[in-house]
């Protein structure tokens, strides 16, 4: 008779994670007053309130209801306004769903960007150009480009599966680009928006954001795994 003995691991493993949503329409605050100052949930680039960074409410164009969130500026290189949506972590796995509707004023130029981490510039996962009725994507390694009318409201959606590091950007419910991301910029922390113009003939930036969301569905991990990690073989015949 054969006798064996088995040592039997048994893995208990529990994430307590949990879906999230926002959403944000603009239409609790009053026109001409500022975003990061009274939301916790959008704040100034580098964390510091400033004043001179923080975008006005405005009542002058809405997707929907009367305010959107306006941000302009003149100078060659953008700014100073500068506002980031922060999600509250850097999300690195599951699946994310993010949208949100831009309006870019005729003869002008819009810009957001995608930040990996809560340390603002260190990995920026991706970056968006609008000016001379054309979009241009930057995944940071392959550029994509798509048209965009000004002067018209877009909706921009991102459907993103960070665990596979798979992520498609569709414009008005059309697909522009899907690509494949890895390491730090296969993660999400927030989104930066950021009034420049890179049409070097044209300084002037001016756009409405309006109706943004995001969701979150955290990836599933087995709650037990077992592994054998010993077996003796006792004699017997």
């Amino acid at each position: 008779m054969k006798h064996f003995t088995i040592t039997l691991s048994i893995l208990l493993t529990y994430f307590s994670l949990w879906a999230q949503n926002y959403s944000e329409d603009f239409e609790s605050y009053e026109p001409f007053s500022r975003i990061a100052e009274q939301s916790e949930n959008w704040r100034c680039w580098n964390h510091e309130y400033d004043k001179a960074k923080d975008a006005f409410v405005s009542d002058a164009e809405a997707h929907s209801g009367n305010n959107s969130l306006y941000l302009f500026s003149s100078r060659a290189n953008g700014g100073p306004t500068d506002v980031v949506l922060d999600f509250g972590e850097a999300y690195a796995s599951g699946e994310m769903e993010i949208e949100f509707w831009m309006f870019v004023k005729k003869e002008s130029g819009g810009y957001f960007n995608f930040q990996g981490t809560h340390q603002d510039g260190k990995a920026t996962a991706l970056q968006c150009y609008l000016y001379g009725d054309s979009l241009f994507l930057d995944d940071m390694s392959t550029f994509y480009r798509t048209s965009f009318s000004s002067s018209e409201w877009h909706k921009i959606n991102y459907q993103i599966d960070l665990t596979k590091g798979q992520w498609t950007m569709n414009i008005d419910d059309q697909e522009v680009a899907s690509f494949t991301k890895t390491g730090i910029n296969n993660s999400i922390a927030g989104i930066d928006f950021y009034p420049v113009n890179d049409d070097p003939s044209n300084n002037n930036s001016a756009y409405w954001v309006d109706d943004v969301t995001w969701s979150f569905t955290p990836y599933t991990f087995p709650t037990t795994n077992f592994a054998i990690v010993d077996a003796d073989f006792r004699g017997g015949r």
